[in-house]
Formats: C-alpha cells, structure tokens, sequence
C-alpha cells in the first residue's frame, strides 16, 4: 500500500473547502489508505488545515513548515520538508491550494515535490478564466470547493462531486412541502354523529333482549322502579 501527500495552505474557510476533495481520495487513490499532510505554519491566530481535516479523515503524518520570511529559517525549513518527503516517499501528491494560483507558482510546486520525490502529482494545474468566471445564476460549479474538486478530478467531477441541493431546489423542495401542508388544512374533518342519531340503535338492542321498549326507558330503568 502507498501513501498519498495532500498539500493544502490557508485559513479556516481553505481548508472546509477541501473537505470534499480530501474524502474523495478513497476513490480516486484506492491504493492509498492513509495520507500524508503538508501545511504551512503562518500564525498561531490562523487555523491550520489540520483542525480542520481532523474532524473529516485524520492524516497518518503531518508535516509543517514555515511561512516564507525570506531568511535562513525559511530555507532551513523547507529543506527539512525535502528531506522528510524523501523519508515517507509518498506515491502520489494531490494538490488542494487555492484556485487563484497562477501557472507560475504551480509549476513552482511542482518542480519542489519532483525533488521531493514524489512520482505523480495530481491537480496541479491552474483553472481557466471560463471556469473562474462565475454565471448570473449562482451554480454550485461556481464554488470553491467544486472548482477544487474539478481541479484533481477532471471531467469526471461532475458525477462524483457529493450532491447537495441548490437554492433553486431547495426553493422548489420547501414550496412543495408547504402546498402538502395546505391541502391536508383544507380536507374538511369528517362528519361526527350526534347522540341522537345512535337511538334507534339503541332501541333495536334493547329490542333484542326485551322484546319492545316501554317509553324510550330500559329495562334494568324499569326493573329499579319496580323495586
């Protein structure tokens, strides 16, 4: 079994959008039952994609380095991340930064994890302005985290992306309920007989045991009177 690298910087809103791309791994890599992360420290105040990723599929590993300063620290951290990525030689190395980054810096990354060692790296690639441009009309493939999930999938996103409900179904979805709930109000309650309407019966059971009925007065009425 192999083990994936999964690379995802940012903020606490970054990382919920790779949620859906992290859990789709299984079935894109079904090789890979564990996976590797790869964040960047920026600040205690910033959540780390790891708080996040935790509470979805725990990562086996974690490797963090720091944010750029231009400096000695800078150089001395992402060489220990070359080093340790030759350690875990991961298979495969999925990308999940933002869709903002441009060509320039994906290639950047992907000539960092060639030295790294890993062999196949998916989803490093940027989107074109067709895919960023969003519609008139809101579409969940306008949104971050399917953009990402095409990003890795491809032309395939589109069957395997999690369904969710639009605001237009789920406009059209409560509407139906509520027209449900109007025409069961407006069914009119069935009729609910009135005491009088049941004295014939009564008379024909009191008929059956005494043969007639004196007066509308039943017989255990009459045997008390008699006493």
């Amino acid at each position: 079994m192999s083990i994936a690298a999964v690379f995802q910087i940012g903020s606490l809103g970054d990382s919920i959008v790779s949620v859906p791309t992290l859990l789709s791994l299984r079935d894109l890599l079904p090789d890979c039952t564990d996976y590797l992360l790869i964040s960047r420290f920026d600040s205690n105040v910033k959540a780390m994609p790891s708080h996040v990723f935790k509470m979805a599929w725990k990562p086996k590993f974690e490797i963090n380095y720091q944010a750029p300063n231009r400096g000695l620290k800078e150089f001395t951290s992402l060489a220990s991340l070359v080093v340790q990525l030759l350690y875990y030689r991961p298979r495969y190395c999925v990308y999940l930064m933002p869709i903002e980054r441009s060509q320039r810096q994906i290639d950047r990354d992907r000539l960092f994890f060639k030295i790294g060692g890993v062999k196949e790296l998916i989803g490093f690639r940027s989107l074109s302005l067709t895919e960023l441009t969003p519609r008139l009309e809101p579409q969940v493939t306008d949104t971050e985290a399917y953009l990402k999930f095409k990003r890795v999938w491809g032309d395939e996103a589109k069957l395997k992306f999690p369904t969710i409900l639009t605001r237009t179904a789920a406009r059209t979805r409560r509407k139906r309920k509520t027209n449900c709930r109007e025409m069961a109000h407006q069914r009119a309650a069935p009729p609910i007989a009135s005491a009088s309407s049941y004295m014939p019966l009564f008379k024909r059971i009191l008929e059956g045991h005494t043969g007639r009925v004196d007066r509308g007065i039943a017989p255990a009425t009459r045997r008390f009177r008699q006493l």
